[in-house]
């Protein structure tokens, strides 16, 4: 694999950043892909990264032996690219909730008095001094 050229340690049970693209060229650094499993792994994401850039969805075409592989969305989906491509949802519910705390929910924070900003400062600049003309009644 990629990550035993840096002499990372085995990433059986997890991916390392760079080990996709032995799938995309074949062969990287003297690394081959050789079963019929990577072959058909490489051959998927070949096609799934060639329609992206095509069409700017990764599977298009419904009536092709192609998996779907759906938006990412409310449900959280994701494509697990093995040999048998499989759509799940929601990986690693407890490692995400901390990631969400720590990155997202500051930044959703951020957006969300951004927009109360906005709407506030829209509201006041359009009642141009006249409360009533923004919609409220005074008194």
């Amino acid at each position: 694999t990629i990550a035993k050229i840096f002499g990372a340690p085995d990433n059986s049970i997890s991916p390392v950043h760079g080990e996709d693209v032995v799938h995309l060229f074949e062969q990287v650094a003297g690394i081959k892909i050789k079963t019929e499993a990577e072959k058909n792994v490489s051959r998927l994401m070949v096609e799934y990264w060639t329609n992206f850039a095509k069409y700017g969805n990764p599977s298009p075409f419904t009536d092709t032996e192609l998996p779907q592989w759906k938006h990412y969305g409310a449900e959280k989906s994701y494509l697990e690219l093995k040999p048998e491509p499989e759509m799940k949802s929601k990986i690693h519910p407890v490692r995400m909730l901390f990631w969400e705390k720590m990155l997202w929910q500051k930044k959703k924070d951020e957006v969300d008095r951004w927009v109360l900003y906005n709407k506030l400062s829209k509201l006041f600049l359009g009642m141009n001094g006249n409360p009533s003309s923004a919609g409220i009644v005074m008194g």
